[in-house]
């Protein structure tokens, strides 16, 4: 997705002029959480991160100037949305932004994920996982799943990949649903919803699902042989 407004532009420049100041990686979580929708779990998560961090490496008494640097970077994103900075221009600058911290400093960008990622997906994955009746139904899920990510962005198609399932068997699943995986209270549709109401974007959202397709496959499908017993009348 490209920028739309010159906002974008200036945000962009401003961030780089941070990133060479001494206080470097914590810039860009500063600045990343304002163009992020303060509602959402992401934006807490990138806050939290920040004075983690910023405790980690400062004195305590230079808690208020993590709390100034924090407000001022918010401050200034505020600033460009009522400019113009659109919606699509924050979801495209945060994605870059992010990807640009699981290049540069791979320690940080994990703290997000912890944060993000596994706390949530393990909320999720208990929901799912709940509602599941049955390996038949475990496992119908899952190859509908795979074959809903091999459609997908390359993480995802990557996750497939990586799956031990054949492509014979992951093809054409999603045609053969039933109520038990995609009605409304299946657990595909649960999925969808729950990924939804998170409010986040397209990058997130995609990790969050198929961190929580692993555990269900972790939990269910464990022995790549028990795939062989399954009894297809208890599924349609």
């Amino acid at each position: 997705m490209e920028i739309e407004s010159s906002q974008a532009i200036q945000y962009m420049k401003k961030v780089a002029e941070a990133v060479e100041s001494d206080y470097g990686v914590l810039e860009i979580l500063c600045y990343l959480g304002g163009i992020t929708d303060s509602d959402s779990f992401i934006y807490h998560s990138l806050k939290a991160v920040f004075f983690q961090l910023f405790e980690n490496n400062h004195s305590a008494a230079s808690v208020d100037e993590a709390h100034d640097k924090w407000e001022s970077a918010n401050y200034y994103c505020e600033t460009l949305i009522e400019q113009g900075l659109t919606k699509n221009d924050c979801t495209t600058l945060r994605s870059d932004g992010l990807d640009y911290l699981s290049r540069l400093y791979p320690d940080v960008y994990q703290l997000i994920e912890d944060n993000t990622y596994d706390k949530l997906s393990d909320n999720i994955y208990q929901i799912i996982s709940s509602i599941i009746v049955s390996k038949e139904v475990a496992y119908q899920f899952i190859i509908e799943e795979l074959e809903a990510a091999s459609m997908g962005n390359e993480e995802a198609q990557n996750f497939v990949a990586e799956s031990n399932l054949y492509l014979e068997e992951i093809e054409d699943s999603m045609a053969n649903s039933s109520s038990l995986v995609d009605g409304v209270d299946g657990p595909q549709q649960t999925l969808t919803r729950l990924i939804m109401s998170l409010n986040l974007d397209m990058t997130f959202a995609t990790r969050i699902r198929i961190r929580v397709v692993k555990k269900i496959m972790n939990d269910w499908l464990k022995d790549d042989t028990n795939r062989e017993d399954i009894d297809w009348s208890d599924v349609f």
